[in-house]
């Protein structure tokens, strides 16, 4: 098999697999591998990476080539240590050493014949399986801020970073031997950022850079990272930092889902306390969410009005109240005066967080870019595209498609061929037409 001096030359400066048994294997100048696949998501708790490993018998040493019968074999199992190092052409580097290194998370093998065995291999971040332990499960009880238990329980799992958009949502709440990650995900739909109080909606998700518990509201109103364009020309014009090599829209907007969320139109939110024995019924109007600051474009898209669905109620949600539910205060005097109140607002906040959760991801994009390795998950960028036309000398801009986008997914493919990065975008609104 052929040395990729491609993989090796331009975007791989390490790439090492530690054995459990002692042994360490350097896949470079080999061969051994095809590509290299480096995977982020605002959706995911982990970055993810996957290749394909070849042996074929062949191992060097000391510049002699010996058979895989005269060396000892490498074992590969599963929880293997791999070192990572990888460069774009703008010299910007994901280095996956010391804190960051990849943990193999799972293996698969195949023999395509007698003379080469193929293994398909996947990693995760040690975060990821630091999660599975028990010694890092919530136990403890937490009175305070949203925002502050969610950094304390990442806190204790990782070494790297952790971002948080502060709240202003109180929850007084006790771990019940849950994993980090699933105790921090049932905080996520009860979080009200503090930039954005009547809205609710965080995710939890991890990138290069570290852990995230970020509001979706926080992440629209940011300034774009890159200013990207797709265009007829080789050439990249000035005040653009990338160029778009190929691009597929998808508007994911389904009437009947957006009925059964309440996403665009009214919905009812019921709830039951059961101290007092009371009914009440709280109406949202989807309207509310659609703040400007908080939004990719102009105005929230318009559906079914010829129906007047816009107007009408779509989602009835029924919810009992936690009175009395872990009342804030550390002990008995401190909690009695709190007995007969709820503790979170059942009221509202859930209504406000299913409906942001469809809203953001109304309409989605897919681009393919030379690699570029400074854009994370959870980043804006804005994108120029051009109107559809046969005229082939000038292109005008889209309104429609263009401006600003949140980045979901970010995948990294290192090949033979070249480095790219593909993006899958989304924003929750549209272009008021002039």
């Amino acid at each position: 098999m052929t040395t990729n001096k491609a993989l090796e030359v331009h975007n791989i400066t390490k790439f090492k697999l530690h054995s459990n048994y002692g042994k360490d294997l350097s896949l470079l100048g080999e061969g051994a591998f095809s590509h290299v696949l480096i995977f982020q998501s605002i959706y995911d708790h982990s970055v993810r990476a996957t290749f394909e490993m070849f042996d074929s018998g062949i191992r060097q040493e000391e510049k002699k080539t010996k058979s895989i019968e005269e060396t000892e074999s490498f074992n590969l199992t599963a929880g293997e240590k791999v070192e990572l190092v990888i460069e774009d052409e703008r010299k910007q580097k994901l280095e996956f050493i010391e804190g960051r290194v990849f943990t193999i998370s799972e293996v698969k093998t195949s023999m395509t014949n007698t003379m080469k065995e193929n293994f398909k291999i996947e990693m995760c971040l040690n975060d990821y399986i630091k999660n599975e332990l028990e010694e890092n499960f919530v136990v403890k009880r937490f009175d305070q801020k949203i925002s502050a238990t969610a950094n304390e329980v990442l806190s204790t799992i990782t070494e790297r970073p952790v971002f948080v958009d502060s709240t202003v949502t109180e929850l007084p709440i006790k771990g019940c031997t849950e994993r980090p990650f699933d105790f921090v995900t049932t905080l996520c739909p009860k979080a009200q950022p503090e930039k954005f109080p009547t809205s609710a909606g965080y995710l939890l998700f991890d990138t290069y850079n570290g852990l995230n518990f970020r509001s979706i509201d926080v992440m629209f109103s940011q300034e774009p990272k890159r200013r990207m364009i797709l265009n007829e020309t080789p050439r990249l014009p000035p005040g653009y930092s990338n160029k778009i090599l190929n691009v597929e829209f998808s508007n994911t907007m389904n009437v009947l889902d957006s009925l059964r969320y309440g996403a665009l139109q009214n919905d009812k939110m019921r709830t039951l306390d059961p101290n007092y024995h009371t009914y009440a019924q709280n109406n949202h109007n989807s309207d509310s969410l659609y703040l400007g600051d908080n939004n990719l474009k102009d105005v929230k898209p318009v559906v079914g009005d010829h129906l007047q669905l816009p107007t009408k109620s779509s989602r009835v949600i029924n919810q009992i109240r936690n009175t009395g539910v872990h009342p804030p205060g550390e002990d008995l005097d401190a909690q009695l005066p709190f007995a007969q109140e709820p503790t979170f607002d059942h009221d509202t906040i859930p209504q406000l967080a299913i409906k942001r959760y469809y809203q953001s991801r109304l309409y989605t994009v897919n681009i393919k870019l030379y690699g570029d390795f400074g854009i994370f998950p959870g980043d804006v960028v804005y994108c120029d595209f051009p109107e559809i036309s046969a005229e082939q000398t000038s292109k005008k801009i889209s309104k429609k498609k263009s401006g600003k986008y949140l980045v979901a997914d970010v995948a990294h493919l290192i090949c033979p061929e070249g480095c790219y990065t593909k993006l899958n975008m989304i924003r929750d609104s549209i272009v008021e037409e002039e």
